[in-house]
């Protein structure tokens, strides 16, 4: 009897023991089983023109959320930018790209073969008028030519030479969204990539020295009047004159279209250093083929987003 007593006694803590140990294993068992994977961080930057933060995101969820892994996604827009405007002329509807191939299909022979040449010529012209660009220190246009510019681009102008302390606020504003979270990709159109390499650098220049991250131009001003401009004149340069690249980027990635006239991408090389140029067609020649969705609906953007969130 005695022994039998001991032989229950012995099994009862032999069991308790285990079951001790079990209870002690399974929460490290658990962490293990669990993802601990980081969700990307993207920050959008939309142009001068671009909508409502919420219809920046809206564009991108519509054209390429969809073939992009998992991420989290940041839209900024400027308060003194087009948010106001009941027009969007930023973002636009987003174009898929069998709607573009039929668009594409459907233009006159005629007009397709004179396209290209007027594109080039148009494109070489604004080059020229920007290289040519006669401002003063408030970033006010003399003479005909840059007054014809400036029209046009008056609100980037104007927050590049700072007028009225816009352009702090604007670097400020993109600071501070840079500065919420650490950012894995950047992508930037317009007028914001202006603003995304300046706030970058401003971040970098006061210590915060952020993890490494991608950034991503589409169809960004990047001849004298925007290189050369108060807002990026306290960047470092190179030996040649250039914008220094930024330390802690994987890399810089810059696409622009030929038919998206508003912007010099030849100069941007010549510019700024450490930026690898993609060339990508975002519809035919018009004001939409400089919006945010035409550059969204390109597949070679989107492989490029895809290489940056799944590194």
């Amino acid at each position: 009897m005695e022994l039998s007593n001991l032989s229950f006694a012995l099994k009862s803590h032999s069991h308790q023991s285990t079951s001790a140990h079990a209870q002690l294993t399974l929460p490290s068992q658990a962490a293990s089983g669990r993802s601990t994977a980081r969700v990307p961080r993207v920050v959008l930057f939309g142009g001068q023109d671009s909508p409502s933060e919420a219809r920046l995101a809206r564009c991108w969820h519509k054209s390429c959320e969809a073939l992009l892994p998992n991420h989290r996604l940041e839209a900024v827009a400027w308060p003194a930018g087009g948010a106001a405007r009941k027009r969007s002329s930023g973002a636009g509807a987003p174009r898929a790209p069998h709607a573009h191939r039929k668009q594409t299909q459907a233009r006159s022979k005629f007009w397709s073969a004179l396209e290209r040449p007027v594109a080039r010529g148009l494109t070489a012209a604004m080059a020229y008028l920007d290289a040519h660009m006669q401002l003063d220190a408030q970033g006010l246009p003399h003479g005909l030519p840059s007054r014809l510019v400036h029209h046009f681009s008056r609100f980037s102008i104007e927050a590049m030479y700072n007028r009225e302390g816009r352009g702090d606020a604007l670097v400020a504003h993109a600071t501070d969204a840079l500065r919420r979270a650490p950012v894995d990709l950047l992508v930037a159109h317009s007028f914001g990539g202006t603003l995304a390499l300046r706030a970058a650098w401003e971040l970098w220049m006061r210590g915060e020295r952020t993890r490494r991250f991608t950034l991503i131009t589409l169809g960004t001003g990047s001849g004298p009047t925007v290189a050369h401009s108060p807002m990026l004149s306290v960047l470092p340069r190179t030996s040649r004159g250039q914008i220094a690249r930024l330390p802690n980027l994987h890399a810089w990635h810059h696409f622009w279209s030929p038919t998206d006239v508003l912007v010099g991408a030849s100069m941007l090389p010549r510019e700024f250093d450490g930026v690898s140029l993609h060339r990508v067609d975002t519809g035919p020649l018009s004001p939409r083929a400089h919006a945010l969705s035409s550059y969204l609906a390109a597949t070679e953007v989107v492989e490029r987003v895809r290489s940056a969130l799944s590194r």
